[in-house]
Order: structure tokens, then sequence, then C-alpha cells
């Protein structure tokens, strides 16, 4: 079993790759909408997606990080 150190370095670890994910997806998207404005592209957010946020959400409120 790892230290107790090293499984929460373990978690942000994670959590900085999930974050960096994020922000380059983001940015694609970002760089779609603009080079491709004039394509008929649906934007909007999957239902599973926001079902997942949601969750991750709780998570994080019910461990006191927002």
């Amino acid at each position: 079993m790892a230290k107790p150190q090293e499984a929460l370095d373990s978690i942000w670890s994670k959590y900085r790759k999930s974050l960096n994910d994020l922000s380059v997806a983001l940015d694609e998207n970002d760089a779609l909408k603009t080079n491709q404005s004039d394509l008929e592209v649906d934007w909007t957010t999957p239902s599973d997606i926001i079902t997942l946020e949601q969750s991750v959400e709780a998570k994080l409120a019910a461990n006191g990080i927002e």
C-alpha cells in the first residue's frame, strides 16, 4: 500500500493531467469554432458528459473541494 503522501501525490498528478487534457480540448474546440464557423456543427454538450461532470462536482463538494 502506498504511503499517504505518495497516494496524494498520485491523485494530484492525475488531476493535473486531467486539467491539462481539458485545457487542450477547449483550445481545440475554440480553434474548430473559429476555423469552421460556416459549417453546421452541434456544439451542445452530450447528456452523458453533463451527468459525468455533475457526478465529479458532487464528489468534489462532498470532499470540501470547490
